[in-house]
């Protein structure tokens, strides 16, 4: 569930990107919940207002925690107001088996919508590309600065590594409004999950295919 918000990149005094080391996941934990938490899949999986912040920060916690584990890698700006998770290509791709004892492993965060979990990452699971890829698991920017350029500055080492290895990149966004983001970065709609009358969260699949590179 890509999290963006952006209008256009304002290539004035951006920051550099760089690996989220250990010191840094605290303060990348609240850029991640105030992205997320009124995103159409969050509240889908966390509706009760009262917990929501709480889950939602031991969620991401966890998360930035173990995504090196995972065969992934996460990145940040110096400035630390965005952080981008993806998972590598050349990681073997688990199971469906593996990833639903992936998601039990956050069942205590999930509680009661652990059912809702499981259902959701079935459905994205089953169509996901089975070709080589690199998977945008997350983008998040801490709201005051969205709009900003911040989200594209984020996917940029990434997009560039895809294409020096010819590989496509793939995410599922949860928001409409931020599809016209992606399709500026090459991206493509090529399929929709979850209901169109809100029962269940609506997500777009994007792949952005790789560059074709001059002989």
């Amino acid at each position: 569930m890509a999290e963006m918000s952006e209008r256009g990149p304002d290539t004035s005094g951006r920051p550099g990107v760089r690996a989220v080391e250990a010191k840094d996941i605290s303060r990348l934990t609240d850029v991640l919940v105030a992205a997320f938490y009124d995103d159409p899949v969050t509240i889908y999986l966390f509706p009760s207002e009262r917990s929501r912040k709480r889950r939602l920060e031991r969620y991401f916690r966890l998360q930035l925690k173990r995504i090196g584990s995972m065969g992934g890698l996460a990145l940040t700006t110096d400035d630390l107001d965005g952080v981008s998770l993806w998972l590598l290509p050349k990681r073997r791709e688990p199971s469906f088996a593996a990833a639903i004892g992936q998601l039990f492993g956050v069942a205590s965060i999930l509680g009661a919508n652990t059912g809702r979990a499981v259902a959701l990452s079935d459905q994205l699971y089953r169509i996901r590309p089975k070709e080589a890829h690199f998977y945008l698991a997350g983008i998040g920017v801490d709201p005051p600065r969205q709009r900003t350029g911040l989200g594209s500055l984020l996917l940029g080492p990434m997009l560039a590594r895809a294409d020096e290895e010819a590989l496509p990149v793939y995410l599922e966004s949860s928001r409409e409004e931020n599809i016209s983001f992606y399709l500026r970065h090459r991206f493509e709609v090529t399929g929709e999950v979850g209901s169109r009358k809100g029962s269940s969260p609506r997500l777009w699949c994007m792949r952005r295919p790789p560059s074709l590179r001059e002989p």
